[in-house]
């Protein structure tokens, strides 16, 4: 079953991306990658690219972190998500 959902952006920034039930299935607020300097700062461990047009949204809990990238084409929204562990206490990454 295909399910179809809502995005909305409210005048702050938050998104809020909702399946066709309503169900929340991400929520933050948008921040541009050049405005990310976790993401951007034109050095080489980072994106050399600042990526005008995309956004990210990133969330973490104490065992993982996740990234939502998001752009806009006419009336569509365009997204990914991607979600790694973070490093246990005391290592390093």
């Amino acid at each position: 079953m295909q399910e179809v959902g809502s995005v909305r952006v409210a005048a702050n920034d938050a998104i809020t991306i909702a399946g066709s039930l309503n169900n929340t299935l991400a929520t933050g607020t948008l921040v541009a990658v050049a405005d990310s300097a976790c993401l951007y700062d034109g050095t080489p461990n980072k994106l050399l690219d600042p990526c005008n047009g995309l956004f990210t949204v990133r969330t973490a809990t104490v065992n993982s972190q996740q990234d939502l990238f998001v752009s806009f084409q006419g009336n569509a929204v365009i997204f990914g998500s991607f979600q790694s562990a973070l490093p246990g206490q005391g290592s390093k990454p």
